[in-house]
């Protein structure tokens, strides 16, 4: 029975969006509830049984050899640990963008299909539902797709569940060119097929959209996999989504059921056991603290994120904040990326 034989992880990126707080770490380290966003993605696909897995690190590289105790076999590849289990790392020096980084990772894809998941997304998506999908339907790439969560992108013709198109920059198909078409959200995961890798350029950065589009265009089968239930998804790629997303965790009482059986502490972990907080602080809502987070006498926080190292000083009050070591930045409710309000202390 054929399997999917490896997952790759797309944690390269700048995390532009979420500056300044990915000025001194990677946006796929952040911690939500003080476990790096990463190893969500890590724990799923390792409960799937998927063997090989790999990352692509450039941003920040240094630490992720840092927290995956990561030995470089050449200047382009490592391998390190998580959770007892073996991860390999491909060392991007230059910029080359999500197709070029299948192309540089190409030694383990082609091996056989792989799974392909994005470094700064959160879900508990049915995965095996996805796999089952595309190994029955034979495509060259399935995208996993939803309706709502960001933005409409794709269109999807829900009769021949084909991709039609790409909106944006790359697309020379309309959005919508039939009856039975829906824009849909591309979440982000995939499924893809060794021949995939060889549609992408030999050089140069690529983004893999491109390459997805010139293939439809040449009638390669390009599938789209809804999901008959809905499930949790989030991008924390903005300042606002960060924080929200830790908001509706803990409305929500959302634990993924793929999260290891046997843990240290349970999660979420709302509060670092190393955080320093004064007995006269006041805590309302959801607040999450990590370790070495300093709370000064009578200080009060509301829906609030103190990343590990950060300080609140005595009588502070702040509301929907997220604070770092060098800074508090003020997040409006429902705000854009665009509207935050920074203030140093």
């Amino acid at each position: 029975m054929k399997k999917v034989h490896s997952a790759f992880i797309l944690a390269a990126g700048e995390g532009k969006r979420l500056r300044p707080l990915t000025n001194n770490l990677p946006k796929p380290l952040l911690p939500v509830f003080q476990k790096p966003l990463l190893t969500f993605a890590f724990d799923h696909l390792f409960e799937l049984g998927i063997e090989h897995l790999a990352l692509n690190a450039r941003y920040l590289a240094k630490s992720f050899y840092e927290a995956f105790e990561l030995e470089l076999e050449n200047p382009n590849f490592g391998v390190g640990q998580y959770a007892g289990k073996t991860i390999s790392l491909f060392h991007e020096h230059v910029p080359l963008d999500t197709g070029g980084a299948l192309r540089n990772a190409r030694s383990l894809l082609q091996k056989g299909t792989f799974l392909l998941h994005n470094g700064d997304i959160l879900t508990d998506a049915p995965l095996q539902e996805l796999i089952d999908h595309h190994l029955r339907s034979a495509s060259m790439v399935t995208l996993l797709l939803r309706h709502e969560g960001g933005a409409k992108n794709i269109s999807y013709h829900q009769k021949s569940q084909l991709i039609e198109g790409f909106s944006g920059t790359w697309s020379t198909l309309p959005l919508l060119p039939t009856s039975y078409s829906l824009p849909m959200v591309y979440t982000g995961v995939a499924l893809m097929e060794p021949q995939f890798l060889d549609w992408i350029p030999p050089q140069g950065p690529i983004s893999i959209i491109p390459i997805l589009q010139k293939a439809i265009e040449k009638k390669q089968k390009i599938t789209g996999f809804l999901p008959a239930e809905d499930y949790f998804w989030s991008d924390l790629g903005t300042m606002p989504s960060y924080l929200d997303t830790h908001l509706r965790i803990a409305h929500e009482e959302w634990v993924p059921s793929f999260l290891p059986k046997k843990q240290e502490q349970a999660w979420p972990q709302f509060i670092h056991p190393r955080a320093n907080i004064d007995s006269s602080a006041r805590l309302e809502g959801t607040v999450v603290i990590g370790a070495h987070a300093s709370l000064g006498a009578h200080a009060s926080l509301k829906n609030c994120i103190l990343l590990p190292g950060a300080t609140v000083s005595p009588h502070s009050k702040l509301t929907h904040a997220i604070v770092d070591q060098n800074g508090t930045y003020q997040v409006e409710e429902g705000c854009s990326s665009r509207e935050i309000m920074a203030s140093r202390s």
